[in-house]
């Protein structure tokens, strides 16, 4: 197959769930045989859509990637202002939904380039849903598109835009099966070509040796047992209750045990002496990082899979989520790799447990282990992924 992957953010250094998703697939469907390109921008930051890296094109691990430049919002504090209500949940009309895409940060030159290879295209696959850019995109593709959402129950899912987004396109690649089920009970859309196709796991990089754990604890000064948290550190992502919870547990439970945070972002309170950044890892460090940690807690309430949790239970390791996000709690049950906290006195009673009660640990960390060798198997991945390819392009040509 000729497929192009469009995604607003692309790269090994680019922190960002989906992001990572577009990369490793396109990786692994082009060392298959098949023909990926990625279209691109030169921003890094999620938050702040600029132009960071120049536009250029060139190979990144067998993908061919090109990068284009970003046009910035004439109006960027009335696109700001409507942005937040939007995300806030808050009442807009259509018209101030379709001013909100149309007013955003846009890339002509993507959109050109685009429409130019479009003939000689399979598929365009557009990941994550609420960039302005994936919309237009969507419209460049036309039959062609494929929407891969990474939905998520927030404002922008709501909205009429996204919900004509899901109709019109040819397809929808879903990761988990409640992120399908968000779609058809919250926004009571059904789509005939909607698969869940799920995601695959590269070979963690820790060392034949076991050194790994020991290398990490030795860069970084982590000593003690600790609880690692993976991903961006903002609000977004539930980490301040994370941080919140963690204060709190060590005030009435004092002890050797940490929370180490890997990732970046601002707007989070981590000043607490047992809670400990250590920043955006390498796939080395991260290795080391679950080596060495008790457990993993993803503590988001809004995820379509979570890429780390699958990579703690790759590691062995149990993990311990917020039971108000559907696709975590999913994973965790199917597992039975792992336990959920709806509140403080819960999350209090699994880090107990996890922490207090090795050989409990070790057993949710195994059963992880063995629902992630079933179910994020490479192979198997991509074997659906040609399932869902071939009914696709099925569609396109109707």
């Amino acid at each position: 197959m000729k497929l192009a992957i469009v995604t607003p953010r692309y790269g090994e250094h680019i922190l960002g769930g989906a992001e990572t998703m577009a990369r490793r697939m396109g990786e692994s469907l082009a060392a298959r045989g098949h023909s990926v390109q990625v279209l691109s921008t030169g921003a890094v930051s999620h938050s702040e859509m600029r132009n960071d890296q120049p536009a250029e094109s060139g190979d990144i691990n067998g993908v061919r990637v090109a990068r284009f430049k970003l046009r910035q919002p004439s109006d960027p504090i009335r696109h700001g202002a409507l942005q937040q209500r939007i995300i806030m949940g808050a009442r807009t009309t259509i018209d101030e939904q379709y001013e909100w895409i149309d007013s955003g940060v846009h890339s002509p030159e993507l959109y050109a380039a685009l429409l130019r290879q479009l003939p000689a295209l399979d598929l365009v696959l557009l990941i994550p849903y609420p960039f302005p850019l994936i919309h237009y995109a969507a419209a460049c593709a036309r039959r062609k598109a494929v929407l891969w959402p990474c939905l998520h129950d927030e404002g922008y899912a709501y909205t009429e835009p996204v919900r004509g987004l899901l109709r019109e396109s040819c397809g929808i690649q879903f990761n988990s099966e409640p992120e399908r089920m968000l779609m058809e009970e919250n926004l009571r859309l059904r789509h005939a070509g909607a698969h869940v196709v799920g995601f695959g796991l590269d070979r963690p990089a820790i060392n034949a040796n076991g050194a790994s754990s020991a290398e990490f604890r030795a860069k970084f000064g982590v000593h003690d047992p600790f609880m690692l948290y993976s991903g961006r550190i903002e609000i977004h992502k539930n980490v301040h209750v994370l941080a919140d919870y963690f204060a709190r547990y060590k005030h009435q439970h004092p002890g050797p045990l940490k929370l180490v945070m890997m990732g970046r972002g601002a707007g989070v309170d981590t000043r607490h002496p047992d809670i400990i950044e250590v920043g955006f890892l390498g796939q080395s460090d991260m290795a080391g990082a679950l080596d060495a940690c008790t457990l993993l807690c993803q503590p988001s309430v809004n995820e379509s899979f979570s890429i780390v949790i699958m990579e703690a239970w790759r590691a062995g390791k149990p993990v311990l989520v917020h039971a108000d996000c559907a696709v975590t709690h999913h994973h965790v049950l199917c597992s039975n790799g792992g336990l959920a906290f709806g509140n403080f006195d819960e999350f209090v009673a699994m880090t107990d447990l996890l922490t207090r009660a090795p050989a409990v640990a070790r057993n949710l960390g195994a059963r992880g282990q063995a629902y992630v060798s079933r179910e994020c198997d490479w192979d198997a991945v991509i074997a659906r992924f040609e399932a869902a390819a071939s009914d696709w392009i099925s569609r396109s040509r109707k």
